[in-house]
């Protein structure tokens, strides 16, 4: 702007970074007005041109960019104008993908001067000089309503906070500009279809089978970490409901040291549909989604599902583990599938689902299912 002999104006009328962003009126240009502070009017002796204004317009909101920081204990908030600009050196928005109805989720790098949010953190290599991170974006036109953002806020901060579970996603951070609220968590390498299709050939040796029960037992650890999650209130126990688990949540964050010879960490994620309960109410729960493949058999009945159609989901996920472990990418995407497709016993149109109706609406396994269990079990014992 080349204008810095102005600056003695704004210290003159008492204004400091912490009445930015200003504005200001065509008409009134030596009367500026502070968003932060109520649209306050301020009197600054200013002998600037309508296009200083602009670019002081504009340029305010590099002033504005927030600075991240990893908080012990807890998730930090930040609710940023819309002239914020964000600290994003590198910004993969065009590149969003759709997550359900809850939104989507893009890759960024945040400039080093802005965060410290590789300290501390397994996910987040502090050798890297620009680590990616994933925002997921939550808008009007996804959720709805105000109280929908909230929930599901609500939800990732009890599950992902920062020292929560090693198999548990992290939420570093929370922002809310314009109408959209924003989520931040470090980038993962893929899901666990990308783990399964990627390390398809690896050899199935006693490393890679302790590592898969490491997984599974984490898991299934950081499962029970949401579904008895103690309020803010001491004296009152939480039962969480996931809602949604499927390979498509479970995200795989290889071994950010090259010396190990690991395969990485697994962990949960999206908790869209997570819900939480106190013990009275925790079997009356609606679904409000579900993935039809992994659906349990109380999905749609009455009086709604409880934490076991958590345990469901994650059986399904077990199953498709060891059918990947012995016949491979092709076997657990493919043949797995078509199988439990070819025996789906509908109503209205076949699914993949890993159970059927009998006649007066009992559920029991598909035939199918279980002859892969006891053929699994079968070559396993052999072996």
């Amino acid at each position: 702007m080349e204008r810095v002999q102005d600056a003695p104006a704004f210290l003159d009328a008492g204004l400091t970074d912490l009445h930015l962003p200003l504005g200001h009126q065509r008409g009134k240009e030596s009367n500026l007005y502070s968003y932060s502070d109520h649209n306050k009017e301020v009197s600054v002796a200013l002998q600037w041109q309508a296009k200083h204004f602009d670019l002081f317009d504009q340029y305010q909101g590099y002033m504005l960019s927030p600075f991240f920081e990893l908080k012990k204990g807890e998730v930090p908030y930040y609710k940023l104008h819309a002239k914020s600009v964000l600290p994003f050196i590198e910004n993969k928005s065009k590149e969003r993908r759709r997550l359900g109805l809850h939104g989507t989720v893009y890759r960024v790098k945040i400039h080093p001067a802005h965060h410290d949010l590789h300290e501390g953190l397994d996910e987040i290599d502090d050798q890297e000089n620009n680590p990616s991170f994933a925002v997921k974006e939550l808008t009007d036109k996804n959720m709805g309503e105000d109280m929908g953002f909230q929930k599901e806020v609500d939800a990732w901060r009890k599950c992902a906070g920062i020292h929560g579970h090693d198999h548990l996603i992290k939420l570093l951070a929370v922002w809310r500009q314009n109408d959209a609220w924003h989520l931040l968590q470090p980038w993962a390498d893929g899901n666990l279809w990308d783990y399964w299709e990627e390390s398809s050939s690896v050899n199935r040796d006693l490393g890679l089978t302790k590592w898969i029960l490491d997984q599974l037992l984490g898991l299934a650890e950081a499962l029970k970490q949401i579904h008895r999650r103690r309020s803010d209130d001491l004296e009152v126990r939480l039962w969480g409901i996931h809602g949604d688990i499927k390979p498509q949540n479970i995200l795989w964050f290889k071994e950010r040291t090259p010396e190990s010879n690991s395969m990485g960490r697994l962990v949960i994620c999206d908790f869209g549909f997570t819900s939480f309960h106190t013990k009275a109410s925790i079997s009356k729960v609606q679904p409000e989604g579900h993935s039809p493949t992994y659906q349990a058999p109380e999905y749609g009945g009455n009086p709604g599902i409880s934490q076991a159609y958590d345990f469901w989901s994650l059986g399904c996920v077990y199953l498709e583990f060891i059918t990947w472990y012995l016949l491979g990418y092709e076997g657990v995407k493919y043949t797995f599938a078509s199988r439990r497709t070819n025996d789906d016993k509908p109503e209205l149109f076949l699914t993949d689902k890993f159970f059927n109706h009998d006649e007066k609406g009992t559920a029991f396994v598909k035939e199918s299912v279980q002859k892969v269990i006891i053929t699994f079990f079968l070559i396993l014992h052999l072996q």
